[in-house]
């Protein structure tokens, strides 16, 4: 027995040399993700659809900009062969980007909100020059919004430029070497024959706001979003009681919202029962009462009482950090206890 104790150590010892082997073989380092443990992808907590990047853009007047644009509002300012441009925040806060071209340099313009500050990436691959296209990524890492490049390359940063994953990790995109942040008030002073980004982008957003404008939450608070029948609320995960239950309606529906272990909330549908839906109350950490003799666990399922056996209809809920949530849901309501 002690002999075949040692075989199977044995054999442990060398499919395990083996193993490493092969992925140093078969999965080249360039193409390991450069991500640390404590740099783990968090969904992004919405469809990544929903918050494009801007394209072919069309311009305006500094007439027909300033109907609409703050004065006091900021955006990024450069000079395309001798003509000013600017690109307003209040126009960038809805989108992951633009892709532009500026005296013949292929850019990306960025817009953080933590921060913020707009940056012009020169949007050439460090080492091929060839003009990267991206996308939002369905994935982010904490604060940190990610975006697909074109092809096979990874993941990028949205905030320095920085490849993460894929090939080109490491990576970094230059900035395009002259642009600004620059007030609308101060810059249509300067140049009042300019060229502003169009409103005119193909998507149905209200550019006369930031979709952070009239909210009491900072840009980077998490928030757990549930959207139902058109209709969508944020709940400030910091004002979420564990323990609590919150009993109410959302898109013509009756809603039970129960925050969950980990910050986040469960949404589900709260039944008839007669003639009035049931009203959930929390027992501890574990159990509800539905105020019809019944009780049901925080899954949703009902342990005892006249619907016993039956199981709430779940709907989605995300979590995810409001500028995100703002953005893609301009309509959003915030949930106030």
């Amino acid at each position: 027995m002690r002999r075949w104790g040692w075989f199977v150590v044995a054999m442990l010892a060398i499919l395990g040399a083996v193993g490493l082997a092969w992925w140093s073989v078969l999965v080249p380092r360039a193409t390991r993700p450069s991500v640390s443990p404590d740099e783990m992808f968090l969904p992004l907590g919405v469809s990544a659809e929903r918050i494009p990047v801007l394209r072919n853009p069309r311009w305006d007047t500094v007439q027909e900009a300033d109907v609409y644009l703050d004065p006091a509002g900021l955006g990024i300012a450069v000079t395309q062969e001798g003509v000013p441009r600017f690109y307003p925040f209040q126009i960038l806060s809805w989108h992951a980007g633009i892709e532009d071209e500026v005296n013949g340099v292929p850019v990306l313009g960025v817009y953080c909100p933590l921060c913020a500050t707009g940056v012009l990436f020169d949007r050439r691959h460090p080492k091929t020059g060839e003009a990267l296209t991206f996308a939002l990524a369905d994935v982010r890492r904490a604060e940190d919004l990610l975006l697909v490049a074109s092809g096979t390359r990874g993941l990028w940063s949205r905030t320095v430029g920085k490849a993460v994953t894929g090939p080109d990790a490491g990576a970094s995109l230059a900035l395009y070497p002259a642009f600004e942040n620059k007030t609308w008030a101060e810059w249509k002073r300067l140049h009042p024959t300019g060229q502003v980004l169009s409103r005119k982008t193909g998507f149905a957003r209200d550019y006369t706001r930031s979709p952070l404008a009239g909210r009491a939450l900072a840009p980077n608070e998490s928030v757990a979003g549930v959207v139902w029948r058109g209709a969508a609320r944020a709940y400030p995960v910091g004002l979420l009681e564990r323990g609590k239950a919150m009993n109410g309606e959302l898109g013509g529906s009756m809603v039970l919202m129960l925050p969950d272990p980990l910050g986040g909330v469960r949404a589900f549908l709260r039944p008839m029962f007669g003639d009035r839906p049931l009203a959930f109350t929390a027992m501890g950490n574990d159990w509800l009462n539905d105020g019809r003799e019944g009780t049901w666990d925080w899954s949703g399922l009902a342990l005892s009482g006249p619907l016993k056996g039956t199981r709430l209809e779940r709907i989605p809920a995300m979590k995810t950090v409001w500028f995100v949530w703002a953005a893609a849901y301009p309509e959003t309501e915030v949930w106030v206890p």
